[in-house]
């Protein structure tokens, strides 16, 4: 969220509350442009989200792949 008073809407500053998942807030006084920042906290926190359903699905495959070697020695040595 962001808050910009009359003064700081002039000089182009505003405060920046950054809030998680629990009841506290962060504060960032005086932020120059704070709506760029805001814009850019919201997407770094998206593409997070994106990567880490694309880290699970890339580490799935290397864990199949090393199965299916693992199975395919175990073969091999049978015959």
């Amino acid at each position: 969220e962001v808050q910009t008073t009359l003064v700081g809407t002039f000089l182009g500053y505003s405060t920046l509350m950054v809030s998680g998942t629990g009841s506290r807030m962060g504060y960032i006084p005086f932020a120059e442009n704070a709506m760029a920042v805001q814009e850019v906290i919201n997407e770094i926190l998206q593409r997070k989200d994106t990567s880490s359903a694309e880290y699970l699905d890339r580490q799935a495959k290397v864990q199949a792949e090393a199965l299916a070697d693992v199975l395919e020695e175990h073969e091999e040595k049978k015959i």
